[in-house]
């Protein structure tokens, strides 16, 4: 908030600083920036500020000088406190001659330094120079009045984070030129503090500057840093040697200690800008234990740590001569700062230096009693009006009242009698029972009423866990309606209305500023950035908390800095947005954890359009398609019906996800999306309803799910008539991979996800190239999802994937590439190939298809490897019945005594005492099912087998089944360096006889039953092959020949013959002859040839081109 002149006498301003949050501070400095209208008015160095009437110490600074060198805009510092809801006034006023006043600063010039110091601490910094100039700090004073601390340019240093390839590619790290200069200026030197810039200029354009401030009565020297191609920096505090450093994070909010040693040199920790989520990497250190009990901190004073944020980390060591901290100079910017003090400041040292810091420097008061908390018209606000209007609320309870789904929900004991903010909300909503209000008023039931505590009595996110950015999202997600609803009634005071107003602002604030929310950098292997920055969260949590500042924004749509809110909003949530939603809808992270950012889609792109955000934005229509598209992704996602489940669909538990996962998200998906769409919701109710109808609370609040907001959303799709054809279907999806799909609707239903491309990277490394298989209505090869268990079983191993046994890349990176090729043939066949970014594994599959119960199904995969020096082994987890003899609730073989998926890589082979021992190539498992499954290894013809097991107990989390166990077997395949592998899974019938045999040297599969004789093939160029069945010429392909007059053929790039029908292209083609008709698949770019035999030629074809 700003003042401006206007008090009837010319030579004085008045302006005013108040509190809105009941909450006190002590004394600290801060500023208020003063507009003064008219010129001559102010002049610098003959004005005085005044409090009660009594000259206070200031400081002016960032003066905007009219034409005669008078103030016209100007920032006033002074030292106040502040009590509970109070209010001071001050008077800026031109006099004859400013008052005297003493202060604690001090600058002593000395022989080739200058010293700043205050009554706390020092630092002295070089005078200006040459070849030979000192690099910016000669030296820290310590309380004790010893000084250390003396800093040294290195040309280079390798000090960036260390990149992680194919996700965070390394910067260019040259190094630096020869020190050429050092020009140290003054720039500003009062009663409040001091400050000098040190500018140095290098060889080869390098150039840093650093910007050194002491302030009165602050025990924090602050240092400003901005360079490029300078090499790096070395602040070497010798003969200090605290034991131990303090800090907190997300794991560590109780406070962690990190011991120190100085036998050798070692890195122990990093400062940054703003992180909270990893172990030793914090904004905020504390030493203790060093000799005189003297403390240091190295503190961050800002956020904006940039362009790449770990890059301009302060890497802090020890050596064998004391404390460390280093930094790249190599190109960004940093601000930071040394507190100095001693242990006895300090009973619980982390608990209490925190506070400090949070509400010193992170969320001051100079920042909040900055903030404007209360502005003109906040009381005529009219609620609700966010996600609906006052006028629409009669309306929207008869809507819900009429439709029988969410009447039955509502008769749920829990809403007869409730109790939480929610539920009170819910029913609110739903009836207008004015019971309700009471517990909406309760300011300790939302996280808006207990904002202050948490944000300034605490230090935020660091002394509260559940007060980090996603966990703040999750308790705004679920006051939205209740909080707009309460403020809408006349019940309310108009006291209470601007409290509720003034902390809404508040909470703004708080997602605005970086020390809290920080910036909003994507973080993935798509991003255009070469290291693209803040891990702050997960895809999923920054969308969350994303979210979550332009909702707030928008409750308060006549707040004067409205519109620069939603303008950050809106921007920051379209740049991430672009990096965890394709284009074609698919979410960087699992189809159910994917559902953090699902639920907050529709409020979030409600408020926007309701508060006139995306009014008159030409690409707001292509963000509301994507948005939308996302949800019918996930839906894509759903298995056949689970029978662990009662024949419920559920989400492929891929990625970070829990098998038996069912959750809200698709049963919202029509709110605002569907709106003027009826197919859409015609859809999303066939999808709900596979679900098998799943109520509003399935997952009750889990991720900040608000029962009202979620029936409000559901309505559209609870009023919808479910589609009468089913909507799931073979797809290409770009950014995932491919999605398979026979027979869907029938008992033998069944599926398979080929996964592979980047865009899908988020702890999805188990599936990184995988294949999943679900046949004839049976669960038969998963990835687990065995999510919080122990082991998780998401490291790579779990996956049914290739494993090179060198060469490795990071977990998250390892072997992800793109999908190359595709083809969907209908009910024909399914095909897709993929390679990784290193192209050393390309994979190739068939996804043969049935025509009925009886008629066999394939998936034939083929790995083509080519790294040097690395064997490698195929890995194939199957539900097999001997690894759970007893059922699917029922515990199986192997027990969970291991508790970290490393511990169970390390034992393979091992993990389950009695696993048989496998030979040869033909290998059939039972299942829990009502169906079998055959595994075939065409190649290698002799096979080196390995077989394991793993598995999770029941009472898995989100799993609607608690009784649900999972057990698979690990069939792995090893081979040497750049061998192929040729695999053959396929569900089987009881009784049915079947013969397997590896053709085409080794690139081919012959199956024969006793209706049918089948030839797959699959190779990575052209093969020919031939015997009474099939004349093959091609790179891939299959024919089935069976009983009576049935036929089908495929053929990739050549030509397939059986029986007299020929067909011959350069892409893609498949043939389907059932005796009654003949279809004729082709792609696009095939040149397609056939040939049919005389007794068919009078019969029509119907040609179709395959996806």
């Amino acid at each position: 908030m700003t003042s401006t002149s206007g008090a009837a006498d010319s030579s004085q301003i008045k302006f005013q600083i108040s509190e809105h949050l009941g909450f006190s501070w002590a004394s600290q400095l801060m500023h208020k920036t003063i507009h003064v209208k008219n010129q001559g008015q102010i002049v610098p160095g003959k004005c005085a500020l005044f409090h009660q009437g009594k000259e206070i110490p200031m400081q002016l600074d960032n003066i905007v000088p009219y034409n005669d060198g008078s103030i016209k805009q100007v920032d006033v510092w002074f030292r106040t406190d502040m009590p509970a809801n109070g209010k001071k006034e001050f008077e800026l006023r031109q006099v004859r001659k400013v008052k005297a006043t003493k202060t604690d600063l001090y600058t002593k010039n000395k022989k080739g330094f200058i010293e700043l110091g205050n009554g706390i601490t020092a630092v002295r910094i070089p005078v200006s120079g040459g070849k030979g100039s000192a690099a910016p700090i000669l030296g820290i004073k310590l309380a004790n009045g010893k000084w250390t601390g003396a800093s040294r340019f290195s040309k280079k240093e390798n000090l960036q984070f260390d990149p992680v390839p194919g996700l965070i590619q390394k910067l260019p790290n040259p190094p630096a030129g020869k020190l050429i200069s050092c020009r140290t200026e003054r720039l500003a030197n009062g009663l409040i503090f001091q400050r000098y810039r040190l500018t140095y200029s290098f060889e080869k354009n390098g150039a840093y500057s650093m910007t050194v401030t002491i302030r009165s009565g602050d025990p924090v020297i602050y240092f400003d840093e901005e360079y490029k191609h300078a090499g790096a920096l070395t602040v070497d505090f010798k003969n200090y040697k605290p034991a131990k450093s303090w800090y907190k994070a997300f794991r560590a909010h109780k406070g962690k200690a990190i011991t120190l040693d100085y036998k050798t040199e070692k890195k122990v920790a990093l400062l940054l800008g703003w992180d909270g989520y990893f172990t030793d990497i914090s904004p905020a250190f504390i030493f203790s234990g060093a000799a005189e009990s003297q403390s240091l901190a190295i503190i961050s004073t800002d956020a904006d740590w940039l362009p790449f944020p770990y890059n301009q980390a302060l890497h802090l060591s020890t050596r064998k001569d004391g404390l460390s901290i280093s930094a790249s100079l190599q190109e960004g910017q940093r601000h930071w700062g040394i507190h100095v003090g001693q242990d006895k400041q300090y009973k619980d040292m982390v608990n209490e230096f925190y506070p400090w810091w949070w509400r010193n420097i992170a969320i001051s008061m100079d920042k909040v009693l900055n903030w404007q908390l209360v502005w003109p018209g906040m009381e005529t606000l009219e609620f609700p009006h966010t996600f609906f209007s006052k006028k629409d609320l009669p309306k929207i309870r008869q809507q819900l009242k009429g439709n029988k789904l969410i009447q039955d929900f509502m008769k749920k004991p829990k809403y007869a009698a409730a109790k939480s903010f929610t539920d009170a909300a819910t029913v609110f909503l739903y009836n207008g029972d004015k019971k309700m209000l009471p517990i909406l008023s309760d300011p300790t039931k939302t996280h808006l009423g207990v904002s202050a505590t948490t944000y300034l009595e605490k230090a935020g996110f660091y002394d509260t866990y559940h007060a980090n950015n996603m966990q703040l999202s999750d308790d705004l997600m679920v006051s939205y309606v209740g909080m707009e609803l309460l403020l809408g009634d006349e019940s309310i005071s108009k006291e209470r209305k601007r409290q509720m107003l003034s902390r809404l602002a508040f909470i703004e604030y708080i997602t605005n500023d970086y020390n809290y929310w920080p910036p909003s950098i994507p973080f993935s292997p798509t991003s255009s950035e070469p290291y693209s920055g803040y891990v702050c969260g997960t895809p999923n949590q920054k969308i969350c908390y994303l979210t979550a500042r332009g909702i707030v924004a928008a409750m308060i749509p006549n707040h004067p800095e409205f519109k620069q809110w939603t303008d950050r909003a809106k921007a920051d949530f379209e740049l991430n947005v672009s990096e965890s939603v394709a284009k074609s809808g698919v979410h960087s992270e699992s189809p159910f954890y994917s559902s953090r950012d699902t639920m907050r889609f529709g409020p979030y792109w409600t408020a926007m359009k309701r508060a006139g955000v995306i009014d008159n934005d030409p690409a707001a229509e292509a963000w509301e398609a994507r948005l939308k598209k996302c949800y019918s992704y996930i839906a894509q996602m759903l298995t056949p019906p689970e029978p662990r489940l009662g024949g419920r669909r559920t989400y492929h538990p891929i990625g970070r996800s829990g098998t038996g996962v069912i959750d809200p998200a698709i049963m919202i998906s029509g709110s605002p999306f569907g709106e003027n769409d009826p197919v859409y919701l015609s859809e999303q109710r066939w999808f709900w309803e596979s679900q098998g109808k799943p109520s509003p609370d399935v997952m009750g609040n889990t991720g900040g799910r608000d029962m009202s907001l979620t029936i409000l959303a559901f309505l559209p799709i609870a009023n919808a008539k479910a589609a009468v054809k089913s909507p799931l279907e073979s797809k290409r999806y770009k950014g995932f991979g491919l999605i398979g799909r026979s027979q869907v609707g029938t008992k033998f239903e069944s599926n398979i996800l080929f996964r592979q491309d980047p865009f899908c990277w988020y702890l999805y490394e188990a599936s990184n190239g995988a294949v999943y298989f679900w046949g004839k209505g049976a669960p038969l090869s998963l990835r687990f999802g065995a999510m919080y268990s122990k082991p998780w079983m998401m490291s790579i191993p779990f996956g049914n994937r290739l494993i090179f046994d060198k060469g490795k890349s990071p977990e998250w990176t390892d072997a992800i590439g793109h999908m190359t090729d595709y083809c969907l043939m209908n009910e024909l066949v399914d095909y897709g190939v993929s390679k990784t970014r290193d192209t050393d594994w390309t994979r190739e599959i068939l996804f043969i298809k049935d025509k009925n119960w009886e008629d066999p199904l394939f998936l034939l995969v083929r790995d083509d490897t080519s790294r040097k020096g690395s064997s490698s082994a195929v890995h194939w987890w199957l539900m097999s019945k001997d690894v759970q003899p007893n059922g699917v609730e029922s515990v199986g073989v192997v027990p969970n005594q291991v508790k970290t998926d490393d511990e169970w890589i390390k034992r393979v082979g091992t993990n389950w005492k009695d696993a048989p021992k496998l030979k040869g190539q033909t290998h059939h498992f039972e299942t829990n099912f009502n169906v079998g499954l055959d595994m075939f290894i065409a190649s290698p013809v002799n096979p080196k087998i390995i077989s394991d097991a793993a598995g999770f107990k029941p009472g898995q989390p989100y799993c609607v089944n608690k009784k649900m166990c999972e057990y698979q077997q690990l069939i792995r395949i090893e081979q040497g360096e750049g061998k192929h592998y040729l695999t053959l899974l396929s569900p089987t019938i009881k009784g049915e006889k079947r013969s397997y045999k590896t053709i085409a040297g080794g690139y081919g599969v012959e199956v024969n039953t006793a209706t049918q004789q089948n030839r797959l093939f699959l190779a990575p160029k052209k093969i020919s092959y031939m015997d009474k069945i099939v004349t093959f010429k091609g790179k891939a392909g299959f024919t089935r020949v069976g009983s009576g007059k049935m036929i089908r053929l495929m053929i990739i790039n050549g030509t397939i013959e059986s029986k007299g029908f020929t067909l011959s292209c350069t892409g893609k083609a498949g043939l389907l002859y059932d005796g009654k008709s003949i279809t004729i698949y082709r792609s696009q770019e095939s040149d397609l040839k056939y040939t049919l035999p005389t007794a068919v030629k009078s019969i029509p074809i119907r040609l179709v081109h395959s996806k």
